[in-house]
């Protein structure tokens, strides 16, 4: 990776400013947007109620393009979820509710990515690194399961997941969002765990005092978890090797394509693998791919010279 050394000084000034944060976050309805020091007294950004702006979205205008998913962070899955009796009107809910929390979490990834690329054409030994980003790499590290300095195989992993094998996995294993588990812990992806660290509930009826299904205390941790799951475990490294193999190509690979790596994500196998499939065609999900999320609050003040975020979104 052939950066040479003697432009590192300018390149590492570079690095520090564009990789060092994510897009903010807006956690609910009452985050505030504030002005940059030096401008003028805090200014308040009211934002719309994030359930209500999730439920205004029309799908066909996601899929389009023409319409932006809010960044919304939702606590729950809506429970009139399992009172809705008409099918593809739940569909449309449950669609609706987790594409915040995906987007969000690709575009997370992404910021890692990025970080993690630059890194690699810096082409410094690493003790040459600021402490900063010797810290941010040991994290990725070992969130991923990575040697420490194998950039190649950190890269490898630290890819986003299609939006539409997402939906597709969390509609199979959540019943659309209707399951106790889903319902009641965030639980939309069927994860199982044995730690006590992590929070789970116990199936009824089941023997096993120490299995759990995992809980989640919001839709954006459950979507996380998910996407770090696929993206560091070893049952999942043909996934991993099909997304590789199209990026090497020039291309992006899709859900359905991606689905042949899941064979080990349940014990149907390969009928696991056609149900996504399917899943992913009967509700048009790859069409998805073109979904965006709003600009954040800060980007919004940033395009509008002079003026406080409350009166650019105005």
């Amino acid at each position: 990776m052939g950066t040479p050394r003697r432009v590192a000084a300018g390149a590492l000034a570079l690095l520090l400013g564009a990789c060092s944060s994510v897009a903010p976050h807006l956690a609910n309805a009452d985050t505030n947007g504030r002005a940059e020091p030096g401008s003028g007294p805090p200014q308040v950004v009211r934002l719309p109620d994030p359930s209500a702006a999730v439920g205004a979205l029309d799908l066909d205008r996601v899929r389009s393009g023409d319409q932006a998913v809010p960044r919304a962070t939702l606590t729950d899955l809506p429970s009139r979820l399992t009172e809705i009796e008409r099918v593809e009107r739940r569909k449309r809910l449950f669609l609706k509710t987790l594409l915040p929390a995906a987007l969000q979490a690709n575009e997370n990834v992404r910021a890692q990515r990025q970080f993690v690329t630059a890194v690699a054409r810096l082409d410094l030994p690493r003790t040459r690194l600021p402490a900063s980003m010797r810290d941010r790499l040991a994290r990725l590290e070992e969130t991923y399961r990575v040697d420490a300095g194998d950039l190649d195989a950190l890269l490898r992993k630290v890819d986003t997941i299609p939006v539409s094998l997402l939906l597709a996995q969390a509609a199979i294993e959540s019943g659309w969002g209707t399951s106790r588990f889903a319902q009641h812990g965030n639980a939309l992806f069927g994860e199982h765990t044995r730690d006590p660290d992590h929070t789970g509930m116990k199936p009824r009826r089941l023997g096993d005092p120490d299995f759990r299904v995992r809980t989640f205390a919001t839709l954006d941790a459950a979507v996380a978890a998910y996407q770090r799951n696929l993206n560091s475990h070893p049952a999942y490294a043909g996934l991993r090797a099909i997304r590789a193999a199209a990026r090497a190509e020039g291309r992006v690979a899709d859900g359905a394509e991606l689905a042949a790596g899941l064979q080990d994500y349940s014990a149907r196998g390969q009928t696991y693998v056609n149900d996504l499939r399917v899943t992913i065609d009967a509700n048009d999900l790859e069409q998805l791919r073109n979904a965006r999320l709003e600009p954040a609050v800060q980007t919004i003040a940033s395009l509008v010279p002079g003026r406080g975020a409350d009166q650019a979104l105005r």
